[in-house]
């Protein structure tokens, strides 16, 4: 008995220090990407800068000497009549304004496809798995069946047409969303630490919430792990990352990340007894693009 208490205390002490060692390399790593971000902007705004002077430098030599040698005609005794001063006119560059700066360095790629990137890059750093989840969880809550036939919808293989729709609409609307996005290194640091948390409360979930079938990916990690020191660490990962977000602007993102938990509970519970690998999936797709409207709304107004 002694032993095993032992080892589940040394089970807690290893998740703390996992727990806190994931917190502080998100913290590090936002930091990075913060420093590295700010530095191409500067870059970008400093070559934008000089290039417009010379091009303002160029039109103003172009005019200057133009003005000069109508002038020394004029000088030299050269009659302008009509005929000769309309020849002349369209020889001479036509612009609208005679100062007139121009964007020579558009800020890097164009922006769909910066959006097209910012959609594309969680599928393929996770091969896809959530979105997987995501499909088969929105074909079997648009069955509206009992327990039963939801949980045997989630086993079925094939993708279905809610699934489809689903795929299609959450797609359409992230790189909407993305494109909208002022990418700044505030904005870089946030999206994040938004990603971890709604890891870390995916990961909380398994640790709390009951299980729907005695199988699978989310019950394999449950039953393989000390539930109560993982839900513990979880727990306090949850809230310092909440405290990061809500320290740099964020906490319209952390607010979503937490009702979307409750809900997540709500569904998995009222409609299929306990979660799955699949509807953790589907928290996570439906985390993710509720905490960047939420993004896109701070900074519509102003708060980033």
């Amino acid at each position: 008995m002694d032993k095993c208490n032992t080892a589940v205390k040394r089970a807690k002490i290893y998740c703390l220090f996992v727990g806190i060692f994931a917190f502080l390399t998100a913290l590090l790593l936002s930091q990075a990407f913060f420093n590295y971000t700010e530095k191409e902007m500067k870059m970008s705004a400093t070559y934008t800068a000089q290039s417009t002077v010379k091009r303002i430098n160029a039109h103003l030599v172009q005019y200057v000497a133009l003005s000069d040698f109508l002038e020394n005609m004029i000088n030299s005794g050269y009659e302008l009549n009509e005929n000769t001063f309309s020849k002349l006119a369209q020889l001479i560059p036509n612009h609208n304004n005679i100062i007139k700066a121009y964007e020579l360095a558009p800020q890097g790629m164009p922006a769909p496809a910066r959006a097209a990137g910012f959609c594309l890059v969680p599928v393929w750093v996770t091969g896809g798995i959530h979105l997987d989840g995501y499909a088969d969880t929105c074909d079997a809550l648009a069955s509206y069946g009992d327990r039963e036939k939801k949980l045997e919808i989630l086993k079925d293989p094939h993708c279905g047409a809610f699934a489809v729709i689903r795929l299609c609409s959450y797609f359409a609307a992230y790189l909407c969303l993305a494109a909208c996005v002022q990418f700044t290194p505030r904005v870089g640091a946030l999206w994040t630490l938004a990603l971890v948390l709604e890891r870390a409360f995916s990961g909380l979930a398994v640790a709390a919430f009951p299980m729907a079938k005695n199988t699978g990916l989310a019950h394999t990690f449950a039953t393989a792990a000390d539930r109560t020191a993982v839900r513990n660490v979880l727990a306090v990962l949850v809230i310092l990352l909440c405290g990061a977000l809500l320290a740099l602007g964020g906490g319209a993102l952390a607010a979503v990340a937490i009702l979307l938990f409750l809900w997540y509970h709500h569904v998995a519970v009222q409609q299929l007894g306990g979660i799955t690998g699949d509807l953790a999936g589907w928290f996570l797709q439906k985390t993710e693009l509720w905490m960047l409207a939420a993004l896109c709304a701070c900074q519509w107004g102003g708060l980033l």
